[in-house]
């Protein structure tokens, strides 16, 4: 297991781009360790793992403000439901198959 280290929006993107699946490891709001079995891999081989989008079809996706530096959105496998966890709580990622 990757022992804690700095992450950034940017080499959690870089780790998701390579990886399917991640068990990660942080600490929620509420002080309390939560443990979850994620992905954000949107490759079409593993279409089964992420939820279709409720975007038509060549629509372009649009949005009003900029992804956050300090939130990273993930898919909750287990729960199978849109979740997040703030980056500089993060304790443990691992890659899962």
């Amino acid at each position: 297991m990757e022992q804690k280290k700095e992450h950034t929006r940017l080499t959690l993107e870089e780790e998701f781009s390579l990886q399917k699946k991640f068990k990660i490891v942080f600490t929620k709001k509420d002080g309390s360790v939560r443990t979850m079995i994620c992905s954000r891999h949107d490759w079409n081989a593993d279409a089964d793992l992420l939820p279709e989008s409720k975007q038509s079809e060549g629509q372009e996706k649009t949005t009003s403000r900029p992804p956050s530096e300090t939130v990273f959105p993930v898919y909750d496998l287990e729960k199978s439901h849109w979740a997040s966890f703030t980056i500089a709580n993060l304790i443990s990622i691992e890659a899962v198959a």
